[in-house]
């Protein structure tokens, strides 16, 4: 990819980003990590880029920026990390630990799938390299789940949240969110289930 088109890939996330952390609050019950006593993992960015990157999950993360805009609430931080021109991560740092509360994959395109949705319909409809990274992420996240199972895992969930605005499940201690915003993107989120601060 050129600078000039990361340049503009790097904009139109920052557009993309601002009116969805935005339109968020308005859906407290929608969007928990937002909520004062939401839980995080217990990692920071600096520990995800190492600890992935040593476990040989292949491709590596690429870099992440920090978003910066005055919308943003002072009590997150925002990173992005531009994959491909089709898709990014990004991540929802609590401020006062560093520590992660969300991991956020956008696929740019989104899904045009019209018929009945399944797992092929979504290979097709992914490229292999976005898709690889939504599989091993979700591995990773939880390693109970053999490669196989991280990849039936994701078509799964996104066959599921398919032109919904928000869908949601809860596997033990994670939580699965799905956000189609149609031509905007269809956004994959794995954050640790809400636990009681008295628990942590």
């Amino acid at each position: 990819m050129t600078n000039y088109k990361k340049i503009n890939l790097f904009l139109l996330i920052c557009w993309l980003l601002v009116p969805f952390v935005q339109a968020e609050p308005a859906l407290p019950n929608k969007v928990p990590y937002l909520a004062a006593e939401a839980s995080t993992f217990n990692l920071t960015l600096q520990q995800l880029i190492r600890g992935y990157n040593l476990s040989h999950l292949s491709p590596e993360l690429p870099p992440f920026k920090q978003i910066y805009s005055p919308k943003f609430t002072k009590d997150n931080l925002y990173y992005v990390s531009i994959v491909n021109h089709d898709f990014y991560i990004s991540l929802v740092l609590e401020s006062a630990s560093q520590k992660i509360k969300t991991f956020q994959m956008t696929y740019l395109p989104g899904l045009t799938i019209k018929e009945q949705c399944d797992r092929d319909k979504i290979i097709e409809a992914i490229d292999k390299e976005s898709l690889n990274y939504m599989s091993f992420l979700v591995h990773w996240l939880n390693p109970e789940l053999a490669a196989n199972e991280s990849l039936s895992k994701v078509t799964t969930l996104l066959c599921n949240g398919k032109g919904l605005p928000f869908y949601h499940e809860i596997d033990k201690n994670l939580r699965y969110v799905v956000a189609d915003h149609g031509e905007k993107g269809i956004t994959l989120a794995i954050e640790p289930v809400n636990i009681k601060k008295s628990d942590k």
